[in-house]
């Protein structure tokens, strides 16, 4: 998937946040507020913002549209990291383009529920065991 890219752009951008990640930002933001740091506080509530809005978008495309739940997702996806990257072209507000991309992976975080390995504490997704030739 992507979210390794649109994290490693946001990591960049925002000097060590990652737009897909809310354990992170939550500590970011805890550090920040113990030294201070306003504006990285501020870029921070707006990350959790956009992930918390984009989950609950998510949930409501899927409520409306259950048979078209994973394509509705995925476009509205597309649709807000495109509008992301219009936003970033057009304007360097990090704490409004860091809102957009984490809007766009609280929309898409809703669609890996328990196969993204992070919240299930494992390394690698669940898979059906390889079989050898000739084993039983």
């Amino acid at each position: 998937m992507h979210l390794g890219f649109v994290d490693a752009f946001g990591f960049v951008v925002f000097g060590g946040f990652f737009v897909s990640s809310v354990d992170a930002t939550t500590t970011r933001t805890g550090v920040a507020l113990g030294g201070s740091s306003w504006f990285v506080v501020g870029l921070a509530g707006a990350i959790l913002a956009g992930f918390v809005v984009g989950v609950v978008m998510a949930a409501v495309v899927g409520r409306m549209w259950p048979r078209q739940r994973v394509p509705g997702v995925l476009l509205l996806t597309a649709v807000l990291l495109a509008a992301a990257g219009a936003l970033h072209a057009v304007t360097t507000t990090a704490p409004l383009i860091g809102f957009a991309l984490a809007l766009a992976m609280g929309v898409e975080a809703t669609l890996l529920g328990d196969r993204w390995p992070a919240r299930r504490g494992g390394a690698v997704p669940d898979r059906p065991p390889v079989r050898q030739r000739g084993s039983r």
